[in-house]
């Protein structure tokens, strides 16, 4: 009788064998599975990273607030000090300061 094995060779009783291997191939519906996953995959990455480009663009905002007002912070204290250092020996200004600080 005859007959094809699982590998996909053909045995013919008269004589005749005939090899045969499944393609490698694979079939369309695979392929789909694969295009379809891999589409998926493709949309939560991208989701990702609007989400992430998000968080960077707050961040550097912030970034930049936070530069502004450590610069004003800086200039505020040299201000300060040459302050202190323009008034210490001038005693109407120690006066000054003093009542400033106690509120007297």
């Amino acid at each position: 009788m005859k007959s094809v094995t699982l590998e996909g060779d053909v045995y013919d009783p008269s004589g005749s064998l005939s090899g045969g291997s499944k393609p490698n191939t694979s079939g369309i519906l695979e392929k789909m599975q694969a295009l379809k996953r891999l589409k998926l995959e493709f949309a939560q990455q991208k989701q990702n990273f609007e989400k992430l480009s998000m968080m960077l663009k707050v961040c550097q905002s912030l970034s930049q607030k936070y530069g502004k007002i450590k610069g004003d912070l800086e200039m505020k204290e040299h201000e300060l000090e040459l302050l202190k250092k323009q008034y210490s020996g001038n005693p109407h200004f120690q006066v000054h300061y003093i009542n400033k600080v106690f509120q007297f």
